[in-house]
């Protein structure tokens, strides 16, 4: 909770599950699936708001809270499974990746998907290690569980049959071949179904139709050589064009991987010397896991081929499947230079307290400024803001403004906006008398620790309020 002390003000994707909560409390979930394709985070909210009387906001934080300490638990027994001797270590670095812990004051739906994917994960490695039905039932449960916060999750149910097809047992050469075989068929056959599904409309549209689209991957490459075409013409040397597609697939894979390695900080030396070690002595107990990485790092990958952009968030789940190799080079480093270890150490609960405690200045003004504009402004007037947090804050819902601030301020006529709530950021006394040139008048201005700024001004003929 320290976190959330440190910076009080919400993301802006945690008042969106915020205004659905609200939504599906009045119009249940279909007017949440209306709003937004995968509501069941803030259907969650909304449930346990009717029963306890608190507050969304509250109760989000100590969902969010609890799933991410669920999440760092469930990676430290992934651990105790595979390499116990390890396990003080991976208690230290489960708390300073910066990957996941840097968001710990956020409210995010990746909370619950890190936690209940993570579950999920120990119970399929007690069934490899003892077969027992009741594991791959709770397993499959805690993936599902964890779809209905990001449908991502899915990719798992597939990794202990790849365990299976990928485990060595003897050394018959058939029979592997012959096990290798059937996974790809049946993984294949799989994949053709949903995409047959996905093509006569008997999937959900929206968050689960995109997800098995990525499947048929000759639409993913079509995106991206559409892609790769725009920029090949605009490249000033026409001899480089053709090699254009190879240019941005092999630095948009760069990025990807930049993106998963800088997750780790300072801790990607321990994790390039566990990764090493394993590589060495061929280790295979930590073959569940490093599937499930490979899968989501390939999933990684295909969004970003789709979307040409990758959240550091969205990496969060990578690191926690790597961080056991952290723990192991952790281990290795300071059996080979024992004198290290309490600086190791000291790295370790510094960089936890790093991610908890902040001292940067929090977006108070723009909470002020909100609250000034639910008080005196109407509900009905016609408000353009910078930051759609403002009518969150106003107590109006999340707002759905899709224009910039000079289009906005462009806008004449009946569509014109009234009132404007602007971020000035570190400049107001130089933009404030251009904005007062074009007809505006300041009603309010806030500020925060920092000297940032957010105006709320009102258009020339616009109500006094």
């Amino acid at each position: 909770m320290i976190a959330s002390l440190c910076n009080p003000i919400i993301g802006r994707d945690a008042a969106l599950y915020m205004d659905l909560a609200g939504i599906y409390q009045q119009q249940g979930v279909t007017g949440a699936l209306q709003r937004f394709d995968w509501p069941w985070f803030s259907v969650l909210l909304g449930l346990t708001s009717q029963l306890t009387g608190l507050s969304f906001e509250l109760l989000a934080r100590v969902f969010c809270e609890l799933l991410t300490a669920l999440a760092c638990v469930a990676c430290v027994d992934l651990v105790r499974r595979t390499r116990p001797e390890v396990l003080p270590w991976a208690c230290l670095a489960v708390l300073a990746v910066p990957a996941f812990n840097e968001y710990r004051g956020d409210i995010l739906r990746e909370n619950g998907f890190w936690a209940f994917s993570l579950i999920g994960l120990c119970y399929m490695q007690s069934w490899l290690q003892q077969r027992r039905p009741r594991s791959l039932l709770l397993a499959g449960l805690a993936i599902v569980l964890a779809a209905a916060f990001r449908f991502e999750a899915v990719y798992l149910l597939l990794i202990v049959p790849l365990v299976e097809v990928f485990k060595a047992r003897g050394d018959d050469p058939v029979r592997r071949g012959l096990r290798f075989a059937t996974g790809v068929a049946l993984v294949g056959a799989g994949a053709a179904a949903l995409l047959w599904a996905s093509r006569h409309g008997l999937l959900p549209q929206g968050r689960v139709a995109d997800l098995v689209g990525y499947l048929n991957l000759s639409g993913v490459w079509h995106n991206f050589y559409v892609f790769a075409d725009g920029v090949a013409r605009a490249m000033p040397f026409e001899y480089a064009r053709d090699s254009a597609p190879q240019i941005i697939f092999f630095g948009l894979l760069g990025y990807v991987a930049s993106k998963v390695l800088s997750a780790f900080g300072v801790l990607l030396v321990p994790l390039l010397v566990g990764t090493a070690a394993q590589w060495r002595e061929r280790e295979s107990r930590w073959l569940l896991l490093d599937l499930a990485a490979f899968g989501y790092i390939a999933l990684l990958l295909v969004f970003t081929l789709s979307h040409l952009f990758l959240s550091s968030r969205y990496v969060a789940f990578a690191a926690f499947l790597l961080l056991p190799r952290v723990a192991w080079g952790l281990s290795l480093m300071a059996q080979r230079w024992p004198r290290i270890r309490i600086a190791l150490v000291t790295i370790l609960v510094l960089m936890a307290v790093a991610n908890v405690v902040s001292f940067s200045a929090p977006k108070t003004h723009l909470r002020d400024a909100g609250h000034w504009v639910g008080e005196h402004l109407p509900k009905t007037a016609r408000v353009f803001q910078d930051d759609n947090r403002v009518s969150y804050y106003a107590g109006w819902g999340y707002g759905r403004e899709g224009l910039e601030s000079d289009q906005a301020l462009a806008l004449t006529g009946n569509g014109a906006y009234e009132y404007f709530v602007l971020d000035l950021k570190r400049k107001a006394s130089e933009q404030l008398p251009a904005l007062e040139k074009r007809g505006l008048v300041p009603l309010a201005t806030f500020h925060n620790r920092k000297g940032e700024t957010y105006v709320v001004l009102r258009r020339a003929g616009a109500q006094q309020p």
